[in-house]
């Protein structure tokens, strides 16, 4: 029949000349960012097409703990739940066990308690063990509090403003793939980022983090 295969032919043509719409939909209420993109519902020619979905998620490590710890610090709770256990010889320094090369990776911490200095966190390349002394490191990048920043194991100069209470929480999201780390205070939706140089701290990546006062303790939210 030439007058149907006519208006498929012509149906087919605005199906081309206007592409179906694209919703991508966020789930903020998981732990574990979900988007989905779904394709909106489509006329072709033949009875052949048919809609799709493609769900898409950020690559994640829900099972990231505290691992090994240079320094007086103990873990508890599977290792979910780091304290510090000395008093200002030096700061404990804690790695953690996920190792990240690509994707985007949010990991949320709760403060449960700190004392009047600051903490640490950050990331360092994975390739280098633990050290007894990190300050030549040049791979470890991070922020003691939200003022300070450290780049290629050298802290920056700034002010000594604290932000990070008792009882707070904060993210800190690994972005492999853009080369760069944020952390976000969520009491006061404050948020720094950082750009990394591969060359001073190659992939994959590991957590870092110090503690400064002794019954400082952090614990790993799910």
């Amino acid at each position: 029949n030439i007058k149907k295969w006519t208006g498929q032919l012509r149906t087919l043509r605005e199906t081309i000349e206007s592409p179906p719409t694209i919703l991508i939909t966020e789930n903020e209420k998981l732990v574990i960012p979900l988007i989905s993109v779904h394709n909106q519902p489509s006329t072709f020619a033949t009875e052949n097409f048919e809609n799709h979905t493609v769900t898409v998620e950020y690559s994640t490590h829900p099972s990231e703990r505290f691992d090994q710890i240079v320094g007086k610090a103990i873990t508890s709770e599977e290792c979910r739940v780091i304290t510090c256990n000395t008093w200002f010889v030096s700061y404990p320094t804690i790695y953690g066990s996920g190792r990240y090369s690509s994707g985007t990776h949010r990991l949320d911490y709760q403060i449960e308690k700190i004392g009047n200095s600051s903490i640490f966190f950050g990331i360092t390349s994975s390739l280098e063990g633990a050290r007894e002394n990190d300050e030549n490191d040049t791979s470890v990048h991070g922020w003691w509090d939200l003022a300070r920043t450290v780049v290629n194991g050298e802290a920056e100069k700034g002010d000594d403003q604290k932000f990070i209470t008792t009882g707070d929480e904060v993210t800190l999201t690994i972005d492999c793939d853009d080369r760069q780390i944020q952390l976000q205070h969520h009491q006061t939706r404050r948020q720094v980022e950082l750009n990394i140089d591969i060359e001073y701290c190659p992939l994959p990546w590991k957590t870092v983090i110090k503690l400064g006062s002794k019954g400082d303790c952090i614990r790993i939210l799910e």
